[in-house]
């Protein structure tokens, strides 16, 4: 039996390759018989204007000669008779000529509209009898349709060549299980991230018949809207949240609502369900920024704070990046469907493990040696009476404008250099990558006051090169390879203040309750950054691009400003902050290493003892 469901796969997938072979052979010929009724048109159609513009010459050339010989008064009357004659003949030549091309130029014409009109008639079709020739449950022969192919265009046989190949998959896959125990499956699917399965996947949403509706362009943009929505709401509110009932429900919010909002897009049946299930993941992942800086607070030195923020960053969009090439790669041999299915179950288990671990490391924190973290010094009504902070949320809001540029980074490149190439564009995310694995690794050398500086000062470079982008950007065209390289450095110093300043000023500012103030930077950059996206675009589409990296620089200046008017503040709020933590009331000296000293005794107090 095993066999013979074998020969019969067999059957079917030569018989596949054998239609396949046609459906390409009659697209060529298709190609060859329209380019040839294109071509034999604007023949017919010169051909036809140059014998009017003869036609027009004669005849003038008549009136001129009919009027000179009107004006002489000597001279035969034969002669002038012969020579009308003459022209008269030639004029009904070149009118039977015209008359001929003009019916020739119509019956072209004529059959070219009878193509289009029947290509048009024929594409439901062929369409229908190629998908179902080739999809259907039985295991007989395929009829073929190849036989009314030569009437079909070319992009009709490449929509089919599409449904075909998708519907074929989908049924291959079917009669080998569902993909749960493919290996293949098994090595990678652990790597895959919720938030990547709503950006990949719509691209096949048009093409999978299990929805009742049809997908259209503008059916995405509703998705990316009610998700860009519900993320700006989820910082607002897992906040708070985070803050009243602690690091454990922050995570679980973010791993189990992605992981139900993962297996509703897997199960959705409509457009409603998608969009819903696509809400959902984006509601819950705002919850796990907050969650981690408040972890990364009570559980890592004060000294090594801003290293693992840095690393946080850089796993945030390195994950994105390679999170969108390896779900390409699972496309390869499996649906869109099937990987949501699977990320949903690897994410139930591998959050529950996470969930454990992060469990024991704070009960371990909580039951060890006192927690040298301050607690909060003010609640967030009061926090959000400091000018401090207004400070960080404007600066926050400039950087994040810059900072994900990468928005529409392809086209700044096509608008500055002419180039079309996408590749070029990664340069911009690369840069924000190269900086927040370069402060991984070395930023823990750096003293509190020098990191301080360091964020003016990259602004600063930052607004400097964006500004050199808008001198050669304005007097001419400008290399591709400077303009990567500019925009790498742009992204790399912007990319130090915009990761650093709003979550170690939470942590100064807020302690240990530092996951409101976080959610609340988050919740004004992200309302802030869609309508200044959309003004840059607006502008670069009226005035050219050169005006929209002039909004940019001004952009980085006023970050800039921001966050030097912020430094006096912040130097301040930390001071204020680590005064009294001596052991009997002595100051703390903090030099970002030391957080502490033991306070010397007299040597007759210690022989006392």
């Amino acid at each position: 039996m095993a066999s013979q469901e074998h020969d019969l796969d067999e059957e079917m997938w030569e018989e596949n390759a054998s239609l396949r072979k046609q459906l390409a052979d009659a697209q060529h010929r298709l190609q060859n018989l329209n380019e040839q009724y294109k071509e034999e048109t604007f023949f017919w159609r010169s051909r036809a204007l140059e014998l009017q513009l003869e036609f027009a010459k004669a005849a003038a050339a008549t009136n001129e000669a009919t009027e000179a010989n009107g004006r002489g008064r000597n001279g035969s009357k034969e002669p002038e008779v012969q020579e009308d004659s003459k022209r008269r003949a030639q004029h009904q030549d070149v009118e039977k000529q015209l008359e001929e091309l003009h019916s020739r130029k119509q019956e072209a014409e004529t059959r070219l509209a009878r193509s289009e009109r029947l290509s048009e008639q024929l594409k439901e079709q062929a369409c229908e009898q190629a998908v179902q020739a080739l999809t259907r449950d039985g295991f007989g022969p395929a009829e073929t349709f190849a036989s009314s192919l030569s009437e079909v265009e070319a992009p009709t046989l490449r929509w089919a060549q599409h449904q075909i190949e998708m519907r074929w998959r989908q049924l291959a896959s079917a009669r080998k299980g569902s993909g749960k125990g493919d290996p293949r499956w098994k090595q990678g699917s652990n790597q895959q991230v919720p938030a990547q399965v709503i950006t990949c996947s719509l691209p096949y949403l048009p093409e999978d018949g299990n929805f009742e509706e049809v997908w259209e362009t503008k059916d995405c943009g509703f998705v990316l809207g009610f998700a860009a929505l519900a993320a700006a709401l989820g910082y607002g509110v897992h906040g708070p949240c985070i803050d009243r009932f602690g690091v454990m429900f922050g995570l679980c919010t973010a791993l189990g609502g992605c992981c139900l909002g993962v297996a509703t897009l897997a199960t959705a049946q409509t457009q409603a369900a998608f969009v819903a299930g696509s809400a959902l993941i984006r509601f819950s992942y705002a919850a796990g920024w907050p969650a981690e800086m408040k972890a990364l607070k009570l559980l890592v030195p004060d000294e090594y704070q801003g290293m693992a923020v840095s690393a946080l960053g850089f796993a945030s969009r390195g994950g994105a990046i390679l999170g969108r090439g390896f779900f390409g790669v699972l496309l390869r041999s499996f649906t869109w469907r099937q990987i949501a299915w699977q990320a949903a179950q690897v994410l139930f288990a591998a959050g529950g493990l996470a969930v454990l671990v992060m469990r024991g490391l704070l009960s371990a924190k909580s039951t060890g040696k006192a927690s040298s973290a301050k607690r909060p010094m003010r609640g967030i009504r009061e926090a959000l009476q400091e000018p401090a902070v207004w400070l960080v949320t404007a600066a926050f809001a400039c950087l994040c404008h810059v900072q994900h540029a990468d928005d529409f980074m392809p086209l700044l490149f096509q608008g500055l250099t002419k180039s079309k190439s996408v590749v070029l564009s990664c340069v911009y995310p690369g840069g924000g990558i190269a900086a927040m694995l370069l402060n991984a690794w070395r930023g823990y050398l750096l003293q509190h006051h020098q990191r301080e500086q360091l964020y003016v000062a990259s602004s600063v470079l930052a607004a400097l090169l964006l500004g050199l982008l808008l001198f050669l950007s304005a007097s001419g065209e400008i290399f591709t390879v400077l303009v990567a390289s500019s925009l790498f450095l742009v992204a790399f110093c912007c990319a130090f203040p915009y990761y650093l300043v709003p979550n170690l000023f939470a942590f100064d500012l807020m302690g240990t309750e530092c996951a409101t103030l976080i959610g609340f930077f988050e919740l004004t950059s992200f309302c802030s950054m869609m309508p200044a996206h959309m003004v840059l675009l607006r502008i670069a589409g009226t005035y050219g691009w050169t005006y929209a990296l002039l909004q940019m620089v001004l952009t980085m200046c006023c970050a800039a400003i921001f966050l030097s008017l912020l430094i006096p503040k912040w130097r301040a709020i930390a001071a204020q902050g680590r005064g009294p933590t001596g052991p009997a009331g002595v100051a703390v000296v903090e030099d970002g290493h030391v957080t502490s000293y033991t306070q010397l005794r007299p040597a007759g107090s210690v022989k006392a003892s």
